[in-house]
């Protein structure tokens, strides 16, 4: 089966469009939800999956928690879509999970985390020189890293 249409198999999301001014805000609410994720158009990125947040999960049973990070790491090798990791690694954060070291390995940029938001200036370019429109996003926590 094609790449891209697993892909269509798999994902059925509503777009999250990157955009530093009103007009980028304004386009990517009037494209909403009648553009479609594709392989050209998707990015993946990985949030805050660091040893050191690793031991603040306690909302589910741990083999079903990394179970799941590793079931969305899979996506990269699967899809080859443009991806990026954002997390930083040092005393406090650890370091990157190997679920996503050993599996996150298509196409990937690092951007390390300094602020609250890891949409930066340097992702906005990215992002944009990669012609992403849709962002496919997961993190340690949804509550706070996404």
């Amino acid at each position: 089966m094609p790449r891209s249409l697993i892909f269509a198999a798999l994902l059925i999301a509503a777009p999250v469009h990157a955009g530093e001014d009103q007009a980028d805000i304004d386009m990517a609410v009037q494209r909403g939800a009648d553009e479609r994720m594709t392989p050209d158009n998707t990015a993946l990125i990985y949030v805050d999956y660091t040893s050191g947040l690793d031991n603040l999960m306690n909302t589910m049973p741990t083999d079903v928690y990394k179970n799941n990070i590793a079931a969305f790491a899979k996506f990269n090798p699967l899809f080859e879509l443009p991806t990026a990791v954002l997390g930083t690694e040092n005393e406090y954060y650890g370091t990157i999970l190997p679920e996503i070291t050993e599996n996150v390995t298509k196409n990937v940029r690092r951007f390390p985390r300094h602020t609250s938001s890891g949409f930066t200036a340097e992702m906005d370019a990215w992002l944009k020189e990669e012609g992403i429109t849709n962002i496919l996003i997961g993190g340690i926590s949804i509550d706070n890293c996404v």
